[in-house]
Parts: structure tokens; C-alpha cells; sequence
């Protein structure tokens, strides 16, 4: 049982909207049959009250087309209501069942993927990257969603070969800074005793040499 309720969670989209639809629609055939039956069994209720004052009995002669016996008020009305709701109850189940289906529908299949997929979206564009994309379903939302989980993950490991390319820079050009300020800092400090001592005569050529 366990095994075809997952096969049936992991049908394409247009394959699983089909298969609701047509069981609502069974159902709703069902329900219509229902109404109809409960409906005429009312319509014969109130008939049969007149059966001991109707010579020969017969539903028809006090009801529809044919009847020759006029009813009460209030079982004229509630005749007439009857009729009413053979005609409105039937397009009012199927739609009802249509929009149950689709309402169905959309929760077992678009629901949970979409808001996973929106909330990842939001979170990429603030730059957080720390999260999983979970929806585990073969069907076209789960492709979508694996795919999208794929893209995160890429960009998170880009991200972290970016930020280690800037620390090795980084470091790089510390190093080097610090090996270009070693020789510089010599040549300032005998540019400096050769500005302090040249001028007044303490050094000869020969120690500047």
C-alpha cells in the first residue's frame, strides 16, 4: 500500500491532475445519483399522502405533466422546489467536486514545492546561501526543485572559492608589502645618515662609498 501511495505522489504533474479529476468526477456522478434518488423518494413521499383520497392511485395523477389532482399549497411548493433542485443540485456537485479536485491538487502537488522555491529565491537575493532545498518527489516540481537545490549549492561553492582566492590575495600582497618595506626602510635610514653627516663633513667619500 505504501508502495503505490508513493507511486502516486511521484506522477507527473499533468498525469496525477487527470487521474483527481476523474475520480472527483466519479464521485461526483455518485452524489448526483444520490440527490436524484433522495430527491424523488421526497416527491414520492408527499404523493403517496394522497392515496387514500386519489381514486386508482397513481403518482403521476397528482404529479408532473399528466396529474388530474391539484395538491396542497404547501406540497405544490415543495414539488416545485424539488424540480428546482434536479436541475440546480447536479451542476452545483460538479463544480463543487471540480474545485475540491483542484483545491486537492494544488495542495499535494504545488503548494509545498512553490513555497520552498520562494523562500530559497528570497534568501539567494539577501545572499545567505545556508540552507537545503528538501522535497523529495519525482515529479516535475521535485526535478524543479533538485535543480534549484543543484544551483544553491554551486553558488555556495563558488562563493567559498571566491572568498578563498581573496584571502590568498590577501596574503599575497601582505608578504609582499612587507618584503618590498625591508629594503626601502634600509635605503631611508642610510638616506637619512647621509643627509644628517654628509652636509657637515663627517663622512669622506670614502664611507659613503
Amino acid at each position: 500500500m505504501e508502495k503505490i501511495i508513493r507511486k502516486i505522489e511521484n506522477l507527473r504533474i499533468l498525469h496525477s491532475f487527470m487521474l483527481n479529476t476523474i475520480f472527483f468526477i466519479i464521485i461526483a456522478m455518485l452524489l448526483v445519483e444520490c440527490e436524484k434518488t433522495v430527491i424523488k423518494n421526497a416527491q414520492y413521499a408527499i404523493a403517496f399522502q394522497y392515496s387514500d383520497i386519489v381514486e386508482g392511485f397513481n403518482a403521476v395523477k397528482i404529479w408532473g405533466n399528466n396529474s388530474t389532482y391539484l395538491l396542497s399549497e404547501t406540497h405544490s411548493n415543495l414539488m416545485q422546489f424539488y424540480e428546482l433542485l434536479k436541475w440546480i443540485l447536479p451542476p452545483s456537485t460538479y463544480l463543487l467536486c471540480l474545485f475540491v479536485a483542484g483545491l486537492i491538487f494544488y495542495k499535494k502537488k504545488i503548494q509545498q514545492p512553490l513555497f520552498l522555491l520562494t523562500t530559497a529565491a528570497r534568501k539567494i537575493s539577501e545572499n545567505n546561501l545556508n540552507f537545503t532545498i528538501g522535497y523529495d518527489r519525482n515529479d516535475e516540481m521535485g526535478l524543479l526543485c533538485k535543480a534549484f537545490e543543484k544551483m544553491r549549492s554551486a553558488l555556495e561553492s563558488n562563493n567559498r572559492e571566491m572568498w578563498h582566492q581573496m584571502n590568498e590575495r590577501k596574503k599575497l600582497n601582505a608578504a609582499f608589502s612587507h618584503d618590498l618595506r625591508t629594503p626601502l626602510t634600509v635605503i631611508e635610514g642610510h638616506l637619512g645618515i647621509l643627509q644628517k653627516y654628509t652636509p657637515e663633513g663627517k663622512l669622506s667619500a670614502a664611507d659613503v662609498r
